[in-house]
């Protein structure tokens, strides 16, 4: 069948290796339902080695194995233990507890200290705006959303073009997971036309343009 069994510590416990008619007969059982099986290097408190195939091991107890502390779950085999570097291939009988615990440490927080987090993706919102018309002289505000969609804290920057379209607040940023902040552009227009630019914002892994656009119209008689 190719069934291998081996360098396990397993407690025979009151049947051993058993099955539907075998029960209690460990040799029986193996015969039975796992023909030409390799069961070797095994540790099997409790057992008898009659019972099983040869090259198995058989204290009385699992305080007999040789644990380092057993009462305190420490299953690494102490310097003393007959079991230490006794399987077949070499190696200490039983598992590997420090593989399990490298690869099992952090399964009930699902949180690995070592591991990097998730680079920094920021969002940017709206992709344009546009500001209408503007009376020269006068001042209009719009604003951007800076969002950190990522797993890290983000910092950046804003800047645009000297001129009519200014950075009025929100000009730095450091945003940590899930955070936004608002970049206010102010628009003064000084003449009587159409104007247009690109406010960059810029963060460590990145950065974007976002266009602004806007026109200015005459002062009428009455608003001077």
């Amino acid at each position: 069948t190719g069934f291998v069994f081996t360098n396990t510590i397993t407690p025979n416990n009151q049947y051993g290796v058993s099955g539907d008619g075998t029960s209690a007969n460990p040799m029986g059982t193996l015969t039975t339902y796992f023909p030409g099986s390799v069961v070797a290097g095994n540790v099997l408190p409790g057992g008898a080695a009659a019972s099983y195939p040869p090259n198995n091991f058989f204290p009385a107890t699992l305080a007999d194995v040789g644990f380092a502390n057993l009462a305190g779950g420490n299953y690494h085999l102490a310097a003393g233990s007959p079991y230490k570097n006794a399987g077949t291939d070499g190696k200490d009988i039983g598992a590997n507890i420090d593989a399990i615990g490298a690869a099992t440490g952090f399964a009930v927080s699902g949180i690995n200290p070592a591991a990097q987090p998730a680079p920094p993706t920021v969002s940017i919102t709206p992709a344009s705006t546009d500001f209408g018309t503007i009376t020269v002289g006068r001042s209009a505000d719009r604003a951007f959303t800076v969002t950190n969609l990522g797993g890290s804290t983000v910092s950046g920057t804003v800047a645009g073009e000297a001129g009519q379209f200014a950075v009025a607040s929100g000009a730095s940023f450091s945003l940590p997971p899930g955070a936004s902040q608002a970049v206010v552009v102010r628009f003064t227009p000084t003449d009587a036309v159409a104007y247009g630019t690109t406010i960059d914002i810029a963060w460590g892994t990145g950065s974007v343009g976002r266009v602004v656009t806007g026109t200015g119209t005459p002062e009428s008689p009455g608003q001077r």
